[in-house]
């Protein structure tokens, strides 16, 4: 999960960049050609887009090394997005000192890092993207912050890291440097932190990121285009022409986060000769790519966390479905409101409760069983995050928590 929020970091950079890059050349494009911006390429391309694999790695601060890597692969058809994070300290064959991170750093040739990612994983790339990662409070301060709403106080110091997280609750403009603070956190100094853990942190990063592109969006942003191009060619290496990036404009407007999907390249951390390495397991990756990469552009009505969850027939009568609901706000009676209504609906209503926190929660529907009922509550309801906690011995179906979301 870290190695996963440390990936929502680096892509929230590469949207920036990429945005920066974008409506600098639509700008350039209308002044030079003196046409409106409807007349640009941008018209060339409604029906030709095609689903993208792109590598993206990012530079480490201190060197040549890639401090990550990720597949990521994009489907105009459906929407989404799927990405395997390979761990840097994975075992290859050829790279300086036998890890993945090292093979860009040999001859500072991104193709050799694109053909090593495809000999793991058999996925033919269409294009690359490397990242200097050290300009990430220098790309927020130059769109002028990120607007965020900070839902409890975070205080956290880490000497050895150099990291030191000082943010006040409630709505505010995080400048650069609060920005790597706010997605950095994952607890304060006493242990407090995000009452539903890495739930509600990813919640959080992608609050982040719609934040991030609604800001980059505005009007207002044509004044920072000189300095945000600057940025995204002294930061950016890529194959990807204009043409291309233009192509996927709207798609990245419209982009929802959401639909971001990110798993791990399946293996374990061992040392060998005393050094240690993360090795892969050939296998499992086969199934994991396949489940990635192989049926992304099947359209799914729903872009929930609902992969793991198996495609059972649901029950047909609603009264079989048993159903907790659980107040995560400090509004008195919404558990017995919702319940009521559910109960109208058929649904079996089981337990009424509070949940164990009511700070600054989302609504989330969560499937305790290997049938999806959850899809059908959140219709129902109009909102709600579906997770999937499959327990053997679930004494219900379905837990419905209620969030500050949540309007009765």
């Amino acid at each position: 999960m870290k190695e996963f929020i440390k990936l929502i970091l680096k892509f929230t950079v590469i949207l920036f960049l990429l945005f920066a890059i974008i409506l600098g050349a639509i700008v350039l494009y209308t002044k030079i050609s003196g046409k409106d911006v409807n007349d640009s390429p941008l018209s060339l391309f409604t029906d030709t887009k095609e689903t993208k694999t792109v590598l993206i790695a990012g530079l480490h601060p201190d060197g040549p090394l890639t401090d990550f890597i990720l597949l990521a692969r994009y489907s105009p058809k459906s929407g989404k997005i799927n990405a395997l994070s390979i761990p840097r300290d994975t075992k290859v064959i050829g790279s300086i000192d036998g890890k993945i991170n090292s093979t860009y750093a040999k001859k500072r040739n991104m193709q050799d890092l694109v053909d090593k990612v495809t000999e793991i994983t058999s996925v033919s790339i269409d294009n690359y993207v490397l990242l200097d990662t050290k300009a990430v409070k220098k790309m927020v301060d130059a769109i002028g912050g990120i607007p965020m709403d900070i839902p409890f106080d975070m205080k956290y110091d880490d000497n050895e890291q150099n990291l030191h997280i000082d943010l006040k609750k409630g709505p505010q403009v995080l400048n650069g440097d609060k920005a790597e603070q706010f997605i950095r956190f994952r607890k304060n100094n006493d242990g407090t932190g995000y009452a539903l853990g890495d739930v509600q942190r990813i919640e959080a990063q992608k609050e982040f990121i719609k934040s991030a592109v609604q800001t980059v969006l505005k009007p207002s942003i044509i004044t920072k285009l000189p300095e945000l191009i600057k940025l995204g060619f002294e930061l950016i290496k890529t194959d990807i022409n204009i043409a291309d990036v233009l192509e996927y404009l709207d798609d990245v407007k419209k982009f929802d986060p959401d639909n971001l999907h990110i798993e791990t390249l399946p293996g374990e951390g061992m040392y060998i000769d005393n050094i240690s390495y993360y090795v892969h397991d050939a296998k499992k990756t086969v199934e994991v790519v396949e489940r990635l990469f192989n049926n992304i552009d099947v359209v799914d009505e729903t872009t929930d966390d609902t992969s793991n969850s198996e495609d059972k027939t649901v029950k047909n009568s609603k009264e079989e479905i048993s159903i907790e609901v659980l107040n995560g706000t400090s509004k008195n009676g919404l558990a017995n409101s919702v319940a009521e209504k559910l109960k109208e609906e058929g649904y079996n209503v089981t337990k009424i409760g509070n949940y164990k926190t009511t700070t600054n929660i989302n609504t989330s529907i969560i499937n305790r069983t290997s049938v999806n009922y959850a899809k059908e509550i959140k219709d129902f309801l109009g909102k709600g995050a579906i997770k999937n906690e499959i327990e053997d011995d679930a004494k219900v179906d379905v837990t419905v928590i209620l969030g500050s979301d949540y309007k009765s």
